[in-house]
């Protein structure tokens, strides 16, 4: 347990009851065989167990870089506020992504609202604007409306507990959206009491080549089925217990459908998302119900503090799933989802033949089957050139002829010889010519023999 609850020289742990946190108290003690301090406990038992012990007891500690009020047992947001105040200095590149790396937010409890300064720094790479050069009017008077209500986001206070017990049936519910400028989720626990509790979510931006928005809404599903990973891992549950929602349908029709059928980049990100979860784990909300709406468009600090659906999630949440938004896919969506699906691999086959123009075994005679292609070489002559040839075969038509027979001959029964030959390869070693030193001279094989090397 201290090794998975250790951090650094810090060490962070919960049980279920006051009893098994007092007697962990007692072993870390006994184990560690040091002076402990900084104790943080909203356990009011283990509290006098440490007055009485005479060590000191802190109210409010930070966790992790997040600070943890023990009394009412919230978190509260570490922004340092400070850093983005500008005052007399101009707003310029630089300065916005000092107070985007303020806004320290590792749960991602209020990444609706960071998410403002990430788009608009985007805006700036997409401009081209240097880093020392002042913002556009439009981008500036956005920051400067969302910096002016950090303080709103000051006095919003998040339970640490999230309502997992032993003792308790539980169920877990992950929300995914997306929009051309970023897409996100989110994660809630709810138990059986009809509580909701807002665990954590995660955005990123949209890159800044245009991606389709079904693209997008599928990296918002593997981004929320990623997160169901993590935490599940972390507090040792099985996702089999999760639902998945997404306002986009063409989503759903991807991972209910064999991976296969889609294009690369839906198949990949379909797969990975099949391994961890089952299609039956996926539903549809509409998007105005959806809370990882937020995620993917930002909201400003004034508004998000009085957000009840994004702290505790859509009203039906808590209902039946009999209750819960249902789905009717339109001959639209199954348009749109075919536009990702594989077309199907068509290939042509084009085969040369050698064969001649006439069958050799028709002939017992030589002398007539050459005069036969002289005739016919004849007739292609004639019929190509202007002038013609008339009376008796030459010689030279019968050469030709039996020139023809000699290449023809030779593709069929050489043919690997002459392929290689053409381009100045070494013939196979199980070639029956390959002793002779063959070459070509009139597209024809001949033999080099012995004769050349005579003196």
């Amino acid at each position: 347990m201290i090794d998975k609850h250790l951090y650094m020289d810090d060490f962070l742990a919960s049980t279920e009851t006051e009893t098994h946190i007092t007697m962990l108290y007692h072993e870390i003690k006994d184990l560690m065989k040091l002076p402990m301090e900084k104790w943080a406990t909203n356990s009011l038992k283990l509290k006098d167990v440490i007055q009485t012990n005479k060590e000191f007891h802190k109210s409010t500690t930070a966790i992790l870089g997040i600070d943890w009020d023990t009394n009412d047992d919230t978190l509260d947001n570490a922004f340092k506020i400070s850093f983005c105040v500008a005052g007399d200095k101009p707003l310029t590149k630089r300065w916005l992504l000092r107070c985007i790396a303020s806004c320290y937010d590792p749960l991602g409890l209020f990444s609706s609202f960071t998410i403002i300064g990430k788009i608009l720094f985007q805006d700036t790479w997409i401009l081209g604007i240097k880093w020392d050069e002042l913002l556009p009017t439009n981008l500036s008077t956005m920051w400067y409306a969302a910096v002016k209500q950090l303080d709103d986001i000051c006095s919003i206070k998040i339970s640490r507990y999230i309502g997992i017990s032993s003792r308790t049936p539980y169920s877990v519910h992950v929300f995914c959206d997306a929009s051309e400028h970023a897409y996100g989720s989110v994660l809630y626990i709810v138990t059986s009491q009809s509580n909701v509790h807002i665990v954590c979510s995660r955005n990123r931006l949209g890159p800044i080549k245009k991606v389709t928005l079904p693209r997008l809404e599928l990296l918002a599903a593997l981004m929320g089925t990623r997160q169901l990973k993590y935490f599940c891992k972390e507090v040792d549950i099985q996702p089999s217990a999760a639902t998945l929602w997404t306002d986009s349908k063409i989503t759903l029709s991807w991972i209910r459908s064999n991976p296969n059928k889609w294009k690369t980049f839906v198949c990949n990100r379909t797969t990975e998302i099949l391994q961890y979860t089952s299609p039956a784990q996926r539903r549809y909300c509409p998007g105005t119900q959806n809370p990882a709406d937020h995620l993917s468009r930002g909201i400003l600090p004034s508004k998000l503090s009085n957000l009840k659906y994004w702290c505790y999630g859509p009203d039906w949440l808590t209902q039946e799933p009999s209750l819960w938004p249902t789905e009717d896919l339109s001959s639209y969506e199954q348009l749109k989802t075919e536009n990702e699906a594989r077309k199907p691999l068509t290939q042509s086959l084009y085969v040369e033949t050698t064969n001649p123009v006439i069958d050799i075994t028709h002939y017992s005679s030589y002398t007539k089957l050459l005069r036969v292609i002289a005739w016919i070489l004849r007739f292609l002559h004639n019929c190509r050139n202007e002038q013609r040839f008339q009376f008796e075969l030459t010689a030279e038509e019968l050469q030709k002829a039996k020139d023809y027979w000699i290449l023809k001959v030779q593709q069929q029964c050489f043919h690997v010889e002459m392929e290689a030959l053409k381009n100045n390869r070494p013939l196979p070693t199980t070639s029956k010519i390959a002793c002779f030193n063959p070459f070509l001279k009139n597209n024809q094989i001949r033999l080099g023999g012995r004769l050349q090397f005579a003196p």
